[in-house]
């Protein structure tokens, strides 16, 4: 697939069999809005960003991974609804969050590699959607168990230690 790829590189040819993770691009200190970059997407652990739109960078993805036998990525939502798509075989999830990190439209994660995001699903939609596309599919965890780790968790914190005595 080719993507124009920002900033200073210009058109580049990237297999998109390799594509780990594809999302909207979200303004960094470091590439300039002039630029035009649109889309962020990671083949390892370094981001790169291209001109092209995610759906689009997306769709070619796709194509390239149908012509190698290989399932579609696999799609979930940002917490502001944005789509993520990402390579479901290489994936696990739902990454389990503390009480605390739930809110403001988080309701669940998933890993691919060292990069967790933050989604809009449930842990059960996430848990079915990995397993569907061949990752680890870890288990959901009730949400009783999630209310007691909360609070054995902030329970802890209000415990002092005592060294050197």
């Amino acid at each position: 697939m080719k993507i124009d790829r920002v900033p200073h590189v210009g058109e580049e040819t990237v297999d998109g069999t390799l594509v780990l993770y594809i999302r909207s691009f979200l303004p960094k200190a470091d590439i300039s809005p002039e630029y035009g970059a649109q889309t962020t997407l990671y083949l390892g652990k370094t981001p790169i960003y291209c001109k092209e739109a995610p759906d689009v960078v997306a769709s070619m993805a796709d194509t390239d991974r149908a012509a190698a036998g290989m399932l579609s990525l696999a799609q979930l939502h940002s917490a502001n609804g944005w789509p993520i798509w990402f390579a479901g075989e290489k994936s696990e999830g739902p990454v389990h969050l503390y009480p605390g990190e739930i809110r403001d439209g988080v309701r669940s994660a998933f890993r691919v590699g060292e990069l967790v995001s933050r989604v809009s699903e449930t842990p059960e939609q996430v848990y079915a959607l990995v397993k569907s596309k061949g990752g680890v599919a870890l288990p959901v965890r009730p949400a009783f168990m999630e209310r007691f780790i909360g609070v054995f968790r902030g329970w802890l914190g209000t415990q002092r230690t005592f060294e050197g005595m």
